[in-house]
């Protein structure tokens, strides 16, 4: 694990973080990422896939979003501008809402949230595969905070782990406390202010695991790569009192994201470029 000062420098110390202000239990047993979704179900009407630039792709990303989805306090362009990146790395993007494909498919009883997220991301992976345009390529998981969760349920149940050569995980949560304990490469950044993924549980799981690489930012809140953040913006569970959370961009930490990802891949062995114009 690397923390960094405000000059890029890594810095020793770790201070202790504060928990997360909501803990959200589920009460549904684990299942099978791998459960057939219903009949008539169809896992493109939930996906959008956009093709890289570049002559010949270096493999596909599958995006995860946060909570909110593909929109952020009122922000919809986020995670096109996040496509926008990968494609310039010669990779082709695969954007999965995953909670409307789960809800359309009837909640199938897979288990908690990232088991769900988990068994979105295998219907939507089975999907491209079958398509037959991409076959031995690299295959990646970008995931915003919840959308970590499925990380850490896809090595948890160890369904579908040779499906993924590695994940990039922004501010990752941990709501229903999965072990993390990624079963491929991962990369997991967070910002040292983050009141609502703390750095402190992953830091800690980093140290037994070999495949988790994390970086903490500091000064960084949640959000910090979201550029249109640029003011705070507090959230509190309820009006005027109880747990608050900051969400907020920061502009080095967001460029610093972008080089920290392009050493992973390098340190990883996977393929990489910058597709022409």
């Amino acid at each position: 694990m690397r923390v960094f000062d405000r000059s890029g420098r890594p810095d020793p110390a770790l201070p202790l973080a504060i928990c997360a202000m909501v803990s959200v239990i589920s009460m549904v047993l684990p299942g099978s990422t791998r459960a057939k979704p219903p009949e008539g179900f169809d896992i493109s009407d939930f996906l959008r896939i956009v093709p890289t630039q570049a002559r010949a792709p270096a493999g596909t990303v599958y995006i995860l979003p946060g909570s909110s989805g593909f929109e952020i306090f009122g922000d919809t362009g986020h995670y096109r501008r996040a496509a926008g990146d990968w494609g310039r790395r010669c990779y082709d993007v695969v954007m999965l809402d995953y909670r409307a494909a789960y809800i359309a498919a009837g909640r199938p009883r897979v288990g908690e949230t990232g088991h769900r997220i988990a068994w979105a991301a295998e219907q939507a992976r089975t999907y491209v595969d079958g398509l037959g345009l991409l076959a031995g390529h690299t295959n990646l998981l970008a995931a915003w905070s919840v959308g970590g969760e499925g990380i850490w349920a896809l090595s948890e149940q160890g369904e579908g782990v040779n499906d993924w050569d590695a994940a990039i995980l922004f501010y990752p949560s941990n709501q229903d406390d999965l072990n993390i304990a990624p079963a491929f490469p991962s990369l997991a950044m967070v910002g040292m202010l983050d009141d609502v993924t703390p750095p402190r549980e992953i830091s800690t799981a980093a140290a037994s695991n070999s495949f988790l690489d994390v970086v903490v930012f500091e000064d960084a809140r949640h959000g910090f790569d979201i550029a249109s953040l640029e003011e705070s913006r507090t959230v509190r569970l309820f009006p005027f009192i109880g747990p608050s959370a900051t969400f907020q961009y920061d502009a080095r930490a967001a460029l610093s994201a972008v080089e920290e990802i392009d050493h992973f891949l390098e340190r990883q062995s996977l393929p990489s470029c910058t597709a022409a114009p």
